[in-house]
């Protein structure tokens, strides 16, 4: 395995144990590092790619917020049917405060989800200033 590989690893364990900080992931994460430690990186990826995906998160995330009023909206977005981009404004900043709200109880995994709900919103904005 060549240097830039390893380091490339070593750069993936570290955001991970970054993100994946809650208890539920210490086991996976330890074995993750062992395996780098061990020179096995082929393994210490596979352990890696076990830890939830972005995509995963927001499935999670989603199906907690379906009794809530922001479903319906988050819905209407990713079906590309809002009203206004004020409604597409109003879902991602609550989508962004739910996010947060997980972060708060330890789920620091969701920071993994920000960047993309704040991406989205800067480009509604963008657009919407565009317009006027």
């Amino acid at each position: 395995m060549e240097l830039v590989d390893r380091t490339e690893i070593y750069r993936r364990l570290e955001s991970a144990r970054e993100h994946f900080s809650s208890l539920r992931y210490q086991e996976q994460l330890s074995r993750a590092m062992e395996l780098f430690n061990q020179d096995e990186f082929g393994l210490c990826e596979a352990e890696l790619g076990k830890l939830p995906s972005p995509v995963t998160l927001l499935a999670e995330l989603l199906e907690k917020l379906k009794s809530k009023s922001v479903y319906k909206t988050l819905d209407k977005i990713a079906k590309g049917v809002c009203e206004s981009d004020l409604e597409n404004l109003k879902g991602l900043f609550s989508l962004g405060t739910h996010i947060v709200i997980e972060m708060d109880k330890g789920s620091l995994e969701y920071t993994l989800l920000l960047n993309d709900v704040y991406e989205k919103i800067g480009r509604c904005l963008f657009s919407m200033k565009e317009r006027e």
